[in-house]
């Protein structure tokens, strides 16, 4: 999906007026089996012999180049030396990021989902990590945006839904009903075939629709509406639960998401660990549970990090809660041994309580 193309001779000017050209021919849809696709582009522009004196040295520049252009949004960008360092770490880091799938170095971590009201447990979202041999854990803020501006991604995605279900499937068989959700990126929300692959996985694992949750960001939905508003139908339509998450860091609303197959929102921890803080953090999470509550979506509260701020949600009529409060992401060992200290959907536990009696035990919030 990439392409060189050489202008001899050519004034920067010039240059611009074959960009302008090379857009013009692929900004129309292309129609694909009744399909009508739209394509990005990115160009990243090199010049010789400002920034190279052979073919290899100009390559690397306009692939530089390109990667911004990508950041800008703009669509092309001249190459630039002073963005020279930080691009070619990001270029490492994809190649590095490869081997580690290859190696098959990325773990989940997984982080409970409770109902505000009760404290059981309602779920668990599945958050990837890279265990690397010589850094050793990386965290997904470091590799994640990286991989999001690279088909990488994808493969990143299909890495997640196989293990979650597989996962999933080691707790239905130990007899714990517990839902998992994963995260898609707007790479996964734009692919046609992502509802056919997941098909195959539920069936390949035995696993109900219902039980995996999807959850999407608003950035993500409204990209390309009218691509990844197919797929969600698709994916509601086979019974998958589906979720807005980091809800009101974007640019949409809850009426225009109703006329799309979502089940909940999850507001961003933003305004969750600020509720305590600041009155009009506060007003917005209680105006967002109020109309969610109004549309028939569930509310789940992001970056629960203190006991006053749940109870408020309670107060507020908030429906499940996620945060460090509760228990912080952690490997599938130690999140079985915190399940049998808290009430577990369906499953058999030693002992149950209410997180209201006591905050997560420390040694396992802080794994």
């Amino acid at each position: 999906d990439e392409f060189a193309v050489l202008v001899p001779e050519a004034s920067r000017a010039q240059a611009l007026e074959v960009i302008n050209r090379v857009r013009g021919a692929i900004d129309p849809p292309f129609q694909l089996e009744g399909l009508a696709l739209h394509m990005e582009l990115s160009i990243g522009i090199a010049c010789y012999p400002r920034d190279g004196l052979d073919a290899d040295s100009l390559l690397r520049c306009a692939d530089t180049a390109m990667y911004v252009a990508k950041d800008t949004k703009l669509g092309h960008a001249f190459y630039d030396a002073s963005v020279d360092t930080r691009a070619s770490k990001r270029l490492a880091l994809i190649g590095e990021l490869r081997r580690a799938i290859d190696e098959h170095e990325l773990v989940l971590h997984w982080q409970p989902k409770l109902a505000v009201r009760g404290g059981h447990v309602l779920g668990v979202e599945a958050l990837v990590r890279w265990q690397d041999p010589e850094r050793g854990l990386v965290m997904p803020d470091e590799f994640i945006p990286a991989a999001r501006e690279t088909s990488i991604i994808k493969a990143v995605t299909q890495m997640v839904l196989e293990e979650a279900a597989r996962q999933w499937r080691a707790w239905a068989d130990e007899g714990r009903n517990l839902p998992v959700a994963v995260n898609l990126s707007m790479r996964d929300l734009v692919d046609p075939g992502l509802p056919g692959e997941i098909a195959m996985l539920l069936s390949r694992w035995r696993m109900p629709a219902a039980m995996l949750k999807l959850e999407v960001t608003e950035t993500s939905i409204f990209s390309d509406p009218h691509r990844t508003e197919d797929v969600l139908e698709r994916l509601g339509a086979m019974g998958l639960r589906l979720s807005v998450d980091d809800f009101g860091t974007g640019c949409s609303s809850l009426a225009s998401l109703k006329r799309l197959p979502i089940d909940e929102i999850k507001i961003d921890g933003s305004f969750v660990s600020a509720m305590s803080a600041r009155d009009e953090d506060e007003i917005i999470v209680r105006s967002m549970i109020e109309l969610a509550h109004s549309l028939g979506l569930s509310v789940v509260a992001e970056g629960v990090e203190k006991r006053a701020v749940i109870e408020r949600l309670a107060e507020l009529g908030c429906d499940v809660a996620q945060g460090y409060y509760l228990c912080r992401p952690v490997p599938s060992e130690e999140l079985a041994i915190w399940l049998d200290q808290h009430p577990d959907s369906g499953a058999a536990v030693a002992r149950k309580r209410k997180f209201r009696e006591e905050p997560a035990r420390e040694n396992l919030a802080s794994a």
